[in-house]
């Protein structure tokens, strides 16, 4: 079996508030979204999306809320289906692509920090020679490219959906550079899903920082996230509107803090209510 990267297994609960977009006509107080869906009608257009869906679809857990509390909860298909066990509150989803935004996030961070120009060259960043399989070595490649998807890069396997310990990578340079895959297209001619891409993001986050990921990731985003505000501006704050979250928990009497689990991997938000 081939080794694959598990650099970082994280939990992450990012929640956007839509309180500042709500709207309110001169003659009715009802409050809607910004796309003009009224709060009433949320839980109809859900159910009516997931229905025409439904054939596809094993679970998921839906929420909106704004500044003032929830405002619709639904859970849809089977934990289990196997068993019947329906989705609710209590059903764990994997993070997949959500933790990309720990990347991204990084990204500008080091970029607020002066350490990144999202305009160079990566490979500025980079070791000599660490890109091996470049079809156009002349195209600057920038780390706009790498968060648009556009930097050419596609990956045509996967081999991060499960292994033994053993079988993990020691580091993300060595992942990185074990799955390496060729560039398929100019920089910027099309707009193709890299998850490659984003580790290799990452791995400049170690080389610009100077600290390996996962320890940069719970330093700078995981810890201030449950650090009073002003303590969270000393870094220039997160970015991910991750203070509402923790303001909303608040509000209904809940805690939410980071957790290590025991997997030397793995860190995780906690929500107690």
């Amino acid at each position: 079996m081939k080794r694959i990267i598990s650099a970082l297994s994280a939990f992450i609960l990012a929640v956007t508030s839509i309180g500042t977009g709500l709207t309110a006509s001169a003659e009715s107080s009802e409050e809607s979204t910004p796309s003009g869906i009224a709060y009433s009608d949320i839980g109809s257009r859900i159910d009516s999306y997931i229905k025409e869906r439904e054939a596809g679809l094993a679970s998921c857990a839906v929420s909106v809320f704004d500044a003032n509390g929830t405002v619709f909860d639904g859970y849809y298909g089977y934990a289990d289906i196997a068993n019947g066990i329906t989705a609710d509150a209590e059903t764990v989803y994997e993070w997949g692509s959500t933790s990309k935004m720990l990347v991204w996030t990084s990204i500008m961070q080091q970029w607020e920090r002066g350490n990144i120009e999202l305009d160079a060259d990566i490979r500025d960043y980079l070791p000599d020679g660490f890109l091996t399989k470049l079809q156009y070595p002349d195209e600057k490649i920038t780390m706009i490219n790498l968060m648009s998807h556009n930097a050419g890069f596609q990956e045509s396997f996967y081999e991060n959906q499960e292994a033994a310990p053993d079988d993990v990578y020691d580091t993300l340079e060595d992942a990185v550079k074990a799955c390496e895959c060729w560039q398929a297209s100019h920089v910027g001619e099309y707009t193709v899903y890299s998850n490659w891409g984003t580790a290799l993001a990452a791995y400049i986050v170690e080389q610009t920082s100077g600290e390996d990921y996962v320890s940069y990731v719970h330093e700078n985003i995981f810890e201030p996230f449950v650090t009073e505000n002003t303590a969270r501006t000393v870094g220039h704050g997160t970015g991910l509107g991750l203070a509402v979250t923790k303001r909303v928990i608040e509000n209904h009497g809940g805690k939410i803090c980071v957790e290590t689990a025991d997997s030397d991997y793995t860190k995780m938000f906690v929500i107690r209510l």
